[in-house]
This record gives structure tokens, sequence and C-alpha cells, in this order.
């Protein structure tokens, strides 16, 4: 029913005290629905996603730490540099996300990555675009979101191959 009844008693005294819970109770279960509804769509998306909060991780998709090659788990409260440590641009990122984001500025690169597959290690392009989020108390929290551009780097590639072709066939004629 939502209804709590408490007695008290003071000095021989006796009170009783109606609370009506049924607002809370209503509250609480729709936010349990709604962290149900994001957690779901934040695990099904294909981007990586992570909220941070001054240089660290707060809390991450699982899509976030495969890409970055880390366990599951493994991300939440590790600093900037850790994340992306084994990465060669590792320190240029951490660095320049904390700029950024100590300037209130969007900070967005793309860098490349080893990762280990099926036939072995392969080359994978990522995009990282870092955003600040509403500032609540000294620290500056941002969402990072991670994608995959392994497939326009390739594509980009044959482009430009295919523009080199075509200047070396116009050249010869």
């Amino acid at each position: 029913t939502g209804v709590l009844a408490a007695a008290i008693s003071r000095a021989g005294d006796r009170a009783v005290i109606t609370l009506d819970v049924t607002e809370q109770h209503v509250a609480q279960q729709r936010s349990e629905e709604l962290l149900r509804e994001v957690t779901t769509i934040l695990e099904s998306t294909t981007a990586g996603i992570a909220y941070l909060r001054g240089n660290a991780l707060v809390r991450c998709n699982r899509r976030f730490e495969t890409m970055l090659g880390l366990p599951e788990a493994a991300a939440a409260g590790q600093d900037l540099d850790a994340l992306f440590g084994h990465h060669p641009q590792a320190q240029r990122i951490a660095a320049d996300t904390l700029q950024a984001l100590t300037e209130g500025a969007i900070y967005e690169t793309e860098f490349d990555a080893l990762v280990a597959g099926p036939q072995g290690q392969h080359r994978v392009w990522y995009s990282l675009s870092v955003r600040r989020a509403q500032a609540v108390g000294d620290q500056a929290e941002a969402v990072a979101v991670l994608s995959d551009i392994t497939r326009l780097k390739h594509q980009q590639a044959e482009l430009e191959q295919l523009l080199r072709d075509r200047e070396l066939m116009f050249n010869l004629s």
C-alpha cells in the first residue's frame, strides 16, 4: 500500500505517526527503471563511452574498456595516463585532454592502436571526442566517446591511392 505506520512512545504518552511513502517508492522504482534503460543503451552501442571527473575515469561502458584493451571493470578510477598508457600517443592524449577540459574546450583526436584478434595483431583507428559536462564542484567533468574509424581510414587510403594512380595516368598521357 505504500503506507508506513510507526508508534512512538514518550513519557507514557503514545503517539502514532503515519507516513505515506508511496511517492518515494514510485520515484525509487522509476529511478531503477531509468538506470536499467540507460545501462542497456550504453552497453548496446558500438561506441565506447566514459564519464570523467578531473583526471580520473568514473564510469564507462564495456565497449570503452574493450577498445582500450583493458580487462572488464578495470578502467574505473584510473587516470588518463593509465587508460591510454599502452598507446604511443598516451602522454599527448592525456595532456591535451586535460588542457582542453581546463579551458572548457572540446577535445578531438584520432589515434591508431594495435589490437589482438583471431588472426594476430592488427591496426585499428579510433576517434576520441571529449566534451565537458556540467561542472559540479571544483573538478571538471566530461564525457569521452571513442569511435572505431578503421573502415573510414581504409577507405580514405584507397581514395588517396586512386587519386595518385589517376594523376600518374594523366602525367603519362
